[in-house]
């Protein structure tokens, strides 16, 4: 780790009334830096393990959607609902051994909210399986862009939460994306 990134470090460990506060990052109680001191902070605190862990997931994402793709059309393997069971088996191993080597650790949760959430998430996946075998790649990401707009339309709907103005406004560049590239995307 560098200079820089220790500094940082030492300053949200020390907090804003240490003397080694000062000078790195900026003053706090300067009128109009704390947010610049703050973004500032969160750069440096950031290195090189989060950066990899963000580019090992794109990665394997991106990875097992070609293979996904791959095994449905060139091996016909049309069993979206084995390969779902198959990708959950290879996910709770890998914890297990990232577990063992000390970069994650596992925690226990109380059964009853987090067996509904592990359910909703376990049918997201085999429903993304089952749009992959159907559909093209293109198509299949372009479809995953619209979860969170979805989302939002059915917490309105259902439980009657509602984002504020600017945030519905920040979906609709992505809504408006999505429906001019699915009506260009012909198999």
């Amino acid at each position: 780790m560098d200079k820089n990134t220790m500094a940082a470090f030492r300053k949200l460990e020390d907090g804003p009334a240490s003397p080694r506060s000062s000078g790195f990052l900026g003053d706090e109680d300067s009128a109009g830096k704390g947010a610049l001191s703050k973004m500032k902070r969160n750069l440096a605190a950031a290195d090189w393990k989060v950066f990899s862990f963000m580019m090992v997931n794109f990665f394997s994402s991106a990875g097992i959607v070609i293979t996904n793709k791959l095994l449905m059309e060139r091996f016909h393997f049309n069993f979206a609902t084995t390969l779902t069971f198959i990708h959950f088996v290879c996910t709770f191993v890998l914890l297990l051994t990232v577990s063992a080597f000390g970069l994650y650790q596992m925690k226990e949760l109380p059964l009853g909210p987090t067996s509904k959430l592990a359910a909703t998430s376990m049918g997201f996946v085999l429903l993304t399986n089952l749009s992959l075998q159907y559909n093209s790649v293109g198509f299949y990401q372009i479809m995953k862009v619209m979860t969170t707009p979805m989302i939002v339309l059915i917490e309105a709907v259902l439980y009657k939460k509602f984002l504020e103005r600017k945030l519905r406004f920040a979906l609709l560049p992505i809504c408006l994306g999505v429906i001019l590239t699915a009506s260009t995307d012909f198999r």
